[in-house]
């Protein structure tokens, strides 16, 4: 749906408005902050709060949309209203008036609005990869698309429509998945980007979800980062309304060995995330790690690269937590370049996710084969599989890789492997007492999985083990959205 562009006119000069908070000394002066700027896109379908600072006890009329929303700023000067929910369209103008000057802000968009968060997969633009997406970028006249950026210190841009000019600035990983869902639901999309390169995922925990952990505390070092330093980030855009997040990160903490805490941490943190935001269990959809470094040859279980498959496996068993999906890049990444350069799948994947599990596209297949449980029969193994789709298949058409099989030693053998309907069959000659199976557990393994629709099985072992000392057991992960609500609280819809 393209949108009709109003003047970017401000009736109240630009320094009516600042871009940080504002300190005790100017404090009496109406201001907003990012993301409450120029261009912005809020939330269709959902409270939407508008805040800011004033004169203590300054009396503040937020207009908007053909609504009219009043309050009084606290003795500190905060103030918030809350707007009702609204249909996508625009553009509109929000004028906020106190009792001395008044601020307007136009070319504002009523939309869908998502985070993106991680490292810096995520955080690098499409600009750095114009060689390869440069007819993508002429092409991406999207105005109705938009961006706001978040800085380590929590200060934030003003949003910037989407044109072949600025394109380039976006998230490579933000851009594609936003551009599928705007092609997708024909209404406007707000990406708030804040991702930094280099980071753990503690260091995106809150201080809350430090606490939970054994071992974290936040503000101190762990591996090689200091829990909770990139938190600003994701706290500065609070408690503006959005859909949900992408999270595209893992690398570092592959990288620091850290596998077996990770979907423990990552549970932490995104509990707390959705806890202080105030809007309930609201989606996060992940980027599973890509293959990368020298491709897997002699060893079926090959942990000799980083820790990487075992991350990978962690992030597997976060789909145990409600209202999260997962896209599978194992097949998409590159062995000499820790930033793979195919940015359009990762985002597609994403959007795919996002179609089934957020706006209701009940029928889509939106993910590769995820390993259920296994069945073990004299010397063959029988491992079934959810999101088959339209059926299993061997990417090449030939016989099925990557499968390594072993008995109680776990002294794995690469496998005889046979697709059997919705499950594979796995023996070896040489293991006539099967127990266990991986498959494509390397940093950068042997693949042959997908379903019918072209998405790639995600690596997997089909055991567990027990949780680290003192952290509670991982239940097993689920590969459905159990929820009969969607993640706003109120009865489930679809968001077409």
């Amino acid at each position: 749906m393209k949108m009709k562009r109003v003047s970017a006119s401000v009736v109240a000069c630009i320094a009516a408005f600042s871009l940080a908070v504002p300190s005790q000394a100017d404090v009496r002066a109406l201001k907003l902050v990012s993301p409450l700027t120029n261009n912005m896109v809020l939330q269709r379908e959902m409270d939407v709060p508008v805040w800011g600072t004033a004169a203590p006890k300054e009396r503040i009329t937020v207009s908007f949309n053909e609504q009219r929303k009043q309050t009084t700023a606290d003795e500190a000067g905060k103030w918030n209203v809350v707007l009702s929910p609204m249909k996508a369209g625009g553009p509109h103008e929000m004028i906020i008036e106190g009792e001395a000057s008044k601020v307007t802000l136009e070319n504002v968009l009523i939309g869908e609005v998502w985070i993106c968060t991680g490292q810096s997969n995520m955080d690098f633009p499409l600009g750095a990869f114009r060689a390869k997406y440069d007819a993508q970028v002429e092409a991406a006249d999207m105005t109705d698309v938009r961006l706001v950026n978040f800085d380590t210190k929590g200060n934030g841009t003003v949003w910037q429509e989407c044109t072949p000019t600025t394109a380039s600035t976006f998230s490579a990983t933000g851009f594609f998945f936003g551009r599928e869902l705007y092609r997708k639901l024909g209404v406007p999309i707000g990406l708030i980007e804040g991702a930094l390169g280099g980071t753990q995922l503690e260091t995106w925990m809150s201080p809350a979800a430090a606490e939970e952990c054994p071992g974290l505390k936040w503000g101190q070092l762990y591996k090689w980062k200091v829990v909770g330093e990139n938190y600003p980030q994701i706290k500065a855009m609070m408690p503006y309304a959005i859909r949900g997040a992408i999270w595209y990160q893992g690398e570092m903490n592959g990288t620091a060995n850290t596998g077996h805490t990770y979907a423990h941490h990552f549970a932490a943190m995104v509990k707390h995330w959705r806890k202080d935001w105030g809007l309930g269990d609201f989606p996060v959809l992940y980027v599973q790690l890509p293959n990368f470094l020298k491709r897997q040859t002699d060893d079926p279980k090959d942990d000799s690269q980083r820790g990487w498959p075992a991350l990978r496996e962690a992030q597997r068993m976060c789909l145990n937590l409600k209202n999260t999906g997962m896209a599978v890049t194992i097949d998409i990444g590159m062995a000499d370049n820790i930033h793979p350069t195919n940015k359009l799948d990762v985002g597609r994947r994403l959007a795919l996710n996002a179609r089934a599990l957020v706006y209701g596209e009940k029928e889509l297949v939106y993910s590769g084969p995820l390993y259920q449980d296994m069945e073990i029969k004299e010397d063959r193994i029988r491992l079934n599989f959810t999101h088959v789709g339209a059926g299993l298949v061997s990417a090449t058409g030939e016989k099925l890789k990557g499968f390594g099989i072993a008995g109680d030693d776990r002294q794995f053998v690469w496998a005889d492997a046979v697709i059997d309907g919705d499950s594979v069959i796995v023996s070896s000659p040489e293991i006539p007492d099967p127990k266990h199976v991986v498959y494509a557990w390397a940093i950068n393994p042997i693949i042959s999985l997908y379903n019918k629709e072209g998405l790639p099985a995600s690596p997997f072992r089909t055991w567990t083990d027990p949780p680290p000392k003192d952290y509670k057991d991982f239940a097993k992960p689920k590969t459905e959205l159990e929820s009969e609500t969607n993640p706003t609280g109120r009865e489930k819809e679809t968001f077409g």
